[in-house]
């Protein structure tokens, strides 16, 4: 197995949620097959410093590759700069922290 060297964000907005996933690759930027992970986790650090780890899912519907967790609308309370990690476990090949990303949220007009 590969072992994951980084990651790729991506975030998308709903009406009512707003999914955040992290997809691991490897040097090369290639996918690396995560299906077996264990304790996912995106971790999230707001404008204020207040740091929040949710426990990810899994993304089996996208690629074997990708974690995501879905954020209630509102969730994501604090305008400004924000920063975002994954955090997953292969038994006996990787364990550890996924790249971080950093995305602004801006208040409404």
């Amino acid at each position: 197995m590969t072992t994951p060297e980084g990651a790729e964000f991506e975030i998308t907005q709903g009406a009512y949620a707003t999914d955040l996933a992290l997809r691991w690759v490897d040097q090369a930027g290639d996918d690396v097959d995560i299906s077996t992970v264990a304790n996912p986790a995106i971790i999230l650090l707001d404008p204020d410093g207040t740091r929040t780890s949710t426990v990810a899912a899994y993304d089996a519907d996208v690629r074997k590759n990708k974690i995501k967790i879905t954020l209630a609308n509102g969730q994501l309370d604090v305008a400004g700069i924000w920063r975002c990690q994954g955090y997953g476990e292969i038994a006996g090949v990787y364990f550890g922290h996924t790249s971080i990303f950093d995305f602004v949220v801006v208040s409404n007009l």
